[in-house]
């Protein structure tokens, strides 16, 4: 898809889409609109306002794939809830990638490798607390390397959805929810990595 603007499944409002929203809109406000999104039998856009230089998004509006304004509170409400989904890629991948990395064996190999050696070796030179230091060392490296692997897979699974999205020329609410999960779930990994982290 062309023209993305600050998430993958948008680009700027053009056609029957804007014409629908511009009664709504200040001179100097800009409007883009999300590709189609299939929810049951119908197609629906989100149309979003914001001032030049403004990342903020001001206004919203949805709208039928037809270019007609949707009135039914419920279903505004079900396609706003989904339409969240593309939100989500606005994360710059780099993040992704640097959540994926955790997942790798060798990120932490050497002080895993060093500290086993260090405690399956003679510690009689050490301390009751030095030794008990080693051992504390080794279990938190462990930790950061256990827990980093579900948050490594979780990642590249957004990735891969993040890029399905960008070369579709629509979405369904499932794809949509199914990305919202996702995004939930690499959530309470990395909570987890932050904890060992920084506490």
């Amino acid at each position: 898809m062309s023209n993305h603007m600050n998430f993958p499944g948008f680009s700027k409002a053009a056609g029957i889409y804007l014409n629908a929203f511009k009664p709504y809109l200040s001179k100097r406000e800009r409007a883009d609109m999300s590709l189609p999104i299939k929810i049951e039998n119908r197609e629906y856009r989100h149309l979003f306002s914001r001032m030049p230089n403004d990342p903020l998004y001001t206004k919203l509006m949805v709208l039928y794939n037809d270019g007609e304004i949707v009135t039914d509170a419920d279903e505004v409400r079900r396609s706003i809830s989904s339409v969240f989904g593309l939100t989500l890629y606005q994360e710059p991948e780099s993040q992704l990638k640097l959540d994926i990395k955790q997942g790798d064996v060798a990120l932490r190999k050497t002080e895993i490798d060093a500290l086993t050696k260090l405690k399956e070796g003679s510690l009689t030179q050490f301390s009751a607390s030095d030794q008990e230091a080693v051992s504390d060392h080794l279990e938190y490296f462990k930790s950061l390397e256990e827990v980093g692997k579900p948050l490594s897979i979780v990642a590249k699974k957004i990735l891969d959805h993040k890029k399905l999205i960008e070369s579709s020329d629509k979405v369904t609410e499932e794809q949509l929810l199914f990305g919202i999960d996702l995004a939930e779930e690499r959530t309470q990994h990395r909570n987890e990595l932050e904890r060992l982290l920084f506490f």
